[in-house]
């Protein structure tokens, strides 16, 4: 293999290769957007009632009439990230199908999310030697893959127009698989989650949610052929955060509880200002310090059958302490601008899209993007 090539992708093959047990590695953290209408608008739904995602951000704004179907996907874009290495290039179909009804003071809901998909790639690259300088014929190739999905059922409550409660129960699969090379690690585990929150009106013209999420520790038993996973993985998600420390041949996943609070404003009829703030408690889980992601956006219902969203969303790493191993200072921060749309095509049929476009602070330009589409149908 060339120097080149080697190199760069140096402490890289430290983390997947083995780690020292006093070893915190970070790794890169990629944000998976979930709920097309919400990142639209730079995910502050936190605060609006009747969003398809509402489940997982805030069971409060479960608000339906009658019977909704709904379902999504998304495309993410590759970005070429770092030295050699490279983010995404996947495809989430679907990435979120809910079924909800509502009649009286309740609504319920039930479904399935993908809420993260982490993929980081690189080569293929030409494996050469001493005796074959122009190549063996053999390539290396590295992947890194962590994923998030989730079964979940859902309950919400209003006690008036302008106060409502709601609960989602979630059982949340964690699954992880590394190739380097010829050598291949995995491991999968399951466990119980849920999310609460309260939505409330204290104004006309003033929308409040507060939502929390949290969950069990997972247990991951670890096979690997020629492969020592990493001390210390700490990936996010839609829903959730996740930090996994290695007790090999096993790991531990534990979900970090996320406190989320957000207003909508509606300066006229038409014309709604959405800020939200989300908490990740990081340091109950791992030796990082916790971070707040920032998001602000605007919806512009621009007539009956056509609203127009957009928004900016900071999401920061997490900061690590002095004496954690991390690539480039373990600083990734996200900047992300997002823009969406939702059509009434007919009376029951509702159709939403939405693309991101994110400013990395490893590389100081743009990349990382995706296209977000959804359909909903009411009975």
């Amino acid at each position: 293999m060339t120097a080149r090539r080697i190199i760069p992708l140096l402490p890289l093959l430290v983390t997947l290769c083995g780690a020292q047990p006093e070893t915190n590695i970070v790794w890169p953290l990629s944000l998976t957007r979930l709920g097309v209408s919400s990142w639209g608008s730079a995910g502050t739904g936190v605060a609006e009632a009747g969003l398809p995602d509402a489940p997982l951000t805030n069971p409060a704004a479960l608000h339906t009439e009658g019977i909704v179907l709904y379902a999504e996907g998304a495309r993410r874009f590759r970005t070429e990230y770092l030295f050699d290495l490279a983010l995404d290039e996947t495809d989430a179909l679907p990435a979120y199908v809910c079924l909800s009804a509502g009649a009286g003071p309740f609504t319920a809901a039930a479904g399935y999310a993908e809420t993260y998909d982490h993929r980081l790639t690189s080569g293929p690259v030409e494996v050469t030697t001493v005796e074959n300088p122009d190549g063996t014929g053999e390539f290396f190739t590295m992947e890194n893959r962590r994923r998030i999905s989730m079964l979940f059922g859902a309950l919400s409550y209003r006690f008036s127009d302008r106060l409502s409660a709601g609960v989602t129960v979630h059982y949340n699969s964690a699954s992880l698989k590394d190739k380097l090379w010829h050598a291949v690690g995995e491991a999968r585990g399951e466990g119980w989650g849920g999310t609460a929150g309260i939505l409330t009106q204290p104004l006309n013209a003033l929308h409040i949610g507060v939502s929390v999420s949290f969950g069990e520790r997972i247990t991951l038993p670890y096979s690997s052929a020629g492969l020592v996973i990493m001390t210390d993985d700490t990936v996010t998600g839609g829903n959730g955060r996740i930090t996994a420390v290695s007790v090999s041949p096993q790991l531990y996943a534990r979900l970090s509880v996320i406190v989320r609070a957000g207003v909508m404003m509606e300066l006229t009829p038409s014309l709604a200002f959405l800020y939200a703030v989300e908490h990740t408690g990081w340091a109950a889980v791992s030796s990082n310090g916790d971070t707040y992601d920032v998001s602000a956006g605007v919806r512009y219902i621009a007539a009956p059958w056509l609203t127009l969203r957009a928004g900016l969303h900071h999401h920061p790493h997490p900061p690590v302490p002095p004496s954690t191993y991390a690539l480039v200072n373990g600083q990734f921060d996200q900047d992300l601008f997002t823009a969406g749309a939702e059509v009434t095509v007919i009376n029951h049929v509702r159709l939403s899209a939405a693309v991101t476009r994110c400013f990395l602070s490893t590389t100081k330009d743009f990349g990382q993007g995706d296209v977000m589409a959804g359909v909903q149908y009411s009975l």
